[in-house]
């Protein structure tokens, strides 16, 4: 009954124009550093994860790629810690690559994360609110 639901969802979303947000959020650690999390209760083969920056509001194709991880078997990781140094004001779009190279991403900047915040659906919310928005229970 739950995959019909995604399903439905999805089908519902196309026909609407639009799809739904992806299921990944970006948040600070404890000591840090930036990690992206995969949210989807399943977890798909991931092939791909990166990080690419910029400094000004958009990111295209000419903008550095600042950390990425290539698996050459997939791998069904929820949580992915970047290992780049990210500076304030830069605006940075983390991606996940699916194999069969469906390729799902969001953006932040530093300021997003701020107090414990968590970047999810295009929202800055509390670890508290976060939690509760992706339980899998």
């Amino acid at each position: 009954m739950k995959r019909l639901l995604v399903v439905t969802t999805a089908v519902v979303a196309a026909v609407a124009g639009c799809s739904p947000p992806p299921p990944v959020a970006v948040r600070e650690t404890a000591t840090g550093s930036v990690e992206i999390v995969y949210t989807d209760c399943d977890t798909p083969a991931i092939v791909r994860v990166e990080a690419v920056t910029s400094q000004d509001a958009s990111i295209d194709d000419g903008d550095p790629r600042i950390w990425h991880v290539d698996h050459v078997e997939p791998v069904h990781d929820k949580v992915f810690v970047i290992d780049a140094k990210i500076e304030p004001g830069q605006v940075v779009w983390v991606g996940i690559t699916l194999e069969g190279g469906v390729q799902l991403g969001a953006d932040f900047t530093p300021e997003d994360l701020a107090g414990g915040k968590v970047r999810f659906h295009d929202e800055n919310m509390s670890a508290e609110d976060f939690a509760k928005t992706t339980s899998c229970g």
